[in-house]
């Protein structure tokens, strides 16, 4: 009897053991899936096209979310526009500076 004991003691612990490492080995690459998929999402989202519209001229233009924070010149009318990312994903675009009347 005590040798059925035994058997089955070492099987739950052999059992229990092998569980634990799957467990860890799981949640390893879930973790390095996660931190992939984080990364991917991240870049794409840098290479995302919006479509503007210049508060002076109302010409149309299209940035990528990595132009944020930066400035920008109107080819139509020459305005120099701040990219800022909330007004971005309005898909608006802040007027710094009127076109010369010589343009």
């Amino acid at each position: 009897m005590e040798a059925w004991a035994l058997l089955w003691k070492c099987f739950l612990v052999f059992a229990i053991a092998v569980f634990a490492g799957m467990a860890v080995w799981v949640t390893i690459g879930g973790v390095g899936d996660i931190r992939r998929l984080f990364q991917r999402l991240s870049e794409s989202a840098h290479r995302m096209r919006l479509d503007l519209a210049c508060p002076h001229c109302g010409a149309a233009f299209r940035v990528t979310m990595a132009e944020a924070g930066r400035y920008a010149r109107c080819r139509t009318c020459g305005a120099i526009v701040r990219l800022e990312h909330s007004r971005l994903l309005e898909g608006q675009a802040i007027l710094v500076e009127a076109p010369r009347e010589g343009r």
